[in-house]
């Protein structure tokens, strides 16, 4: 038994650089793993997309406005970036905007033109979640001036 144990011990040595990097990347692939069944690295594309659980917790998601419409503001969701993951993700993200009605509000066509001179095309902004049907989002919306 102590001969089978110094042989073990000997080979970990000699390989402690495999045995460092097997580690490092089975951890960088349970991060990994967490991250999508969390779907935080998830693009939505429709409203539906977007986990019940984050709506209950009224989660905040960061986004890029593309257009306001008298329906809403029609948002390009932007997900949380993982480096070196991230941009190799990109290449597979579907296309889709979000439409976003601001919650408690009905937007006359007055509305509508004061939006459109607040607000810059692609300017990024925050959106809380407040519910959803199958069209649309009801959300807070937050934006840095």
């Amino acid at each position: 038994a102590s001969l089978a144990l110094a042989r073990l011990s000997e080979w970990v040595d000699a390989h402690l650089g495999l045995l460092r990097g097997l580690i490092a990347g089975t951890a960088v692939a349970g991060v990994l793993l967490l991250a999508r069944s969390l779907r935080v690295t998830t693009k939505f594309t429709s409203p539906l997309d977007i986990p019940v659980e984050f709506v209950e917790k009224n989660v905040k998601l960061r986004g890029k406005l593309h257009h306001i419409t008298e329906k809403g503001l029609e948002v390009e969701h932007i997900p949380i970036t993982i480096p070196f993951i991230s941009p190799i993700q990109r290449k597979w993200q579907p296309e889709g905007l979000l439409l976003i009605r601001l919650a408690g509000l009905e937007l006359a066509p007055g509305a509508t033109a004061w939006l459109q001179r607040e607000l810059l095309p692609k300017q990024p902004l925050w959106f809380q979640l407040l519910g959803r049907d199958s069209s649309a989002l009801d959300c807070l919306v937050l934006v840095h001036k």
